[in-house]
Formats: structure tokens, C-alpha cells, sequence
């Protein structure tokens, strides 16, 4: 393939990706468990892996120094991270909110950079992550004064009660899902900067086999030791994890772990930018959940206003500022 064709393998990649938030909701209806189904998602695709070609698969392992065997770990324990605080996120948020916040990852990569790569980050990025940061607190608001408006609708219908008592249960509503959110996009950051450095090592067979399987060991682990159930309640919803672990994970993920060779972590990430608007279409298609207009009390009116799909466009717009100063 020519190389400048090699784009077209990430970006197939992020339109298979994009499907992930979808399954992930149709799952967590039937009640599996976000880490069990997180775990089930990285165990499936590993378990993959290591049954295609498992002879050359054990000598190319046997080729990688201890050094590089350490960072794959690593880079493992951030993929469960990420896995489990985005997945968990979709419990409490949209599907929107929760997909472009957890991909600002180019403005943590360009912060996390000069620690990991030496790389030092540039004005223009600083700038940028100001302006993705002041999108990400519109999503939060505008998700939080929907909370805030349920939740004083709700209780006032009961005991007329106002705003002031609602907020003491925000937390559980799509802040919290925002907040988890962030957190995926600092721990991929980590598990992408790292997958940079060893890529050019390690083969992509030997690093995606090693990554996928400490992530799926992690989860289980942390699972176990919640006392949560690995199984779904319905055996059926095992379907899920395995087209998750086939489709989004070894065709999505190890599509981007594959151009980690070929292209900067920025690049790289920019491109993963196209998931959030992949998972908003097909939220709004297949489960006909739309970005809500918040609504917000202006001398004494209630006016509803996008702020959410604002937050979207703005945060996104400070993310391609950041990766085009990149």
C-alpha cells in the first residue's frame, strides 16, 4: 500500500470504534456490569490473539528485553483505566458528552508529552487546551442543570422541593459521568504516549497480545476483588463483548496501535477525533438520544439553550487548534 494510503487503516478504524458506545449501552440495559463487560471486551480479543498463530506468537514474545515487557504492562494497567472509567461514564451521561470528552486525548498528550517523549509542548497548545477545557465544563453544565431540573422536578412534585435540596444529588447524575469521562481520556493518553515508545520496537502482534491481555487481567482482577459478577445475569449479552472485542477493540485499537509506527502520537489521535461524531450519529439514530438543550433561568424566564452541542464544538474545535499547532 502506498504510504500515503496508510491513513485509511486508523480512520476505518475509528468508524469501527464508533460503534462501541452504542453496544455498550445496549449491554448495560440488560444489567452487565461496566468492568465485567470492560474486562470481557479486552479477555475475548487477547484470548483471539493468542489463538492465532500461537508458535511464532510465543517466539516474537521471547524477542521483546524486559524493559519493553514492564511498559507493555503499563500501558495495559492505562487501557484498563481508560476502559473502565469511560464505559462506566455511559451510565451516567449521553452518549455525545461522554465520547467527546473521553477523546481530548491530543490535549493531554500534548501536556503529558515532555514527560514521557521529551517533547516540549508549544504556546499555541496551552492555548488550545484552554479552550477544550472551557467546552468540557459547558457539556458539564448543561448536563448538570438537566440533572438539577429532574431532580427539583421530581422531588418538588413530592414535598416542593427546589434547586438548592436537588443539588446535593448531582453527583450521581452526568457530572459524575463527565468526570469519569476525563479520567478515560487521561488514562488512554498514558497507554497511547507509551504504545509510541514501544511500537517502535515491538511488533504489533507481540504488543497488542501483551497490552490487551494485562488490561483484561487488571479489570478482572479489580472486579473480583469488588465482588462484582464477571458474568452478565443473561448469558445472551455475552454477544456483546465478543462483537466489542472483534470489532471496536481488534479492529478499532489495534488499527491506532498500528499507526503508532507510522505517525506522531498528535496524528494519531486527531484522527480518533472522528469517534465521538461516529457515536453521536448512530446514539441519535439507533437509540434517539440527541444533545439536550439545557435549560437555564434568565429574569425569571427558563430559556433552553444547546449548550451541550456548544460544549461539543467547542471543545472539539480546541482540540484540532492544539493538533494542527502540533
Amino acid at each position: 500500500m502506498p504510504r500515503r494510503l496508510f491513513v485509511l487503516i486508523p480512520i476505518a478504524g475509528v468508524l469501527i470504534a464508533s460503534s462501541a458506545a452504542i453496544m455498550i449501552r445496549f449491554a448495560q440495559a440488560g444489567g452487565y456490569p461496566s468492568t465485567s463487560l470492560a474486562a470481557g471486551r479486552l479477555g475475548i480479543a487477547a484470548l483471539l490473539l493468542w489463538v492465532y498463530r500461537p508458535v511464532a506468537s510465543a517466539r516474537e514474545l521471547g524477542e521483546v528485553s524486559r524493559r519493553d515487557l514492564v511498559l507493555c504492562a503499563l500501558s495495559g494497567v492505562f487501557l484498563a483505566l481508560h476502559f473502565g472509567f469511560w464505559i462506566t461514564s455511559l451510565e451516567f451521561t449521553s452518549v455525545a458528552g461522554s465520547v467527546a470528552l473521553v477523546t481530548t486525548s491530543p490535549l493531554w498528550v500534548g501536556l503529558l508529552g515532555p514527560l514521557f517523549l521529551r517533547e516540549r509542548p508549544r504556546l499555541m497548545t496551552m492555548i488550545a487546551a484552554l479552550v477544550a477545557i472551557a467546552g468540557a465544563v459547558l457539556i458539564g453544565l448543561g448536563d448538570a442543570l438537566i440533572d438539577l431540573e429532574a431532580a427539583a422536578t421530581g422531588l418538588g412534585a413530592q414535598a416542593g422541593v427546589g434547586l438548592g435540596t436537588a443539588a446535593t444529588g448531582l453527583l450521581s447524575g452526568s457530572l459524575r459521568g463527565n468526570i469519569l469521562a476525563l479520567l478515560g481520556a487521561v488514562s488512554v493518553s498514558g497507554y497511547l504516549l507509551i504504545g509510541r515508545a514501544v511500537r517502535a520496537r515491538v511488533s504489533l502482534g507481540s504488543y497488542v497480545r501483551l497490552v490487551y491481555g494485562c488490561a483484561a487481567a487488571a479489570l478482572v482482577f479489580y472486579t473480583v476483588v469488588r465482588g462484582i459478577p464477571l458474568l452478565p445475569p443473561n448469558p445472551q449479552l455475552l454477544l456483546w463483548a465478543v462483537l466489542m472485542a472483534i470489532g471496536p477493540q481488534l479492529l478499532g485499537h489495534t488499527s491506532f496501535n498500528w499507526a503508532l509506527k507510522h505517525f506522531s502520537t498528535v496524528v494519531v489521535t486527531v484522527i480518533i477525533l472522528g469517534e465521538p461524531v461516529g457515536s453521536a450519529l448512530l446514539a441519535a439514530a439507533v437509540l434517539g438520544e440527541f444533545p439536550a438543550a439545557a435549560p437555564v433561568v434568565l429574569g425569571g424566564a427558563v430559556y433552553y439553550l444547546p449548550l451541550q452541542v456548544t460544549g461539543i464544538v467547542i471543545l472539539l474545535s480546541g482540540v484540532v487548534l492544539a493538533t494542527r499547532s502540533e
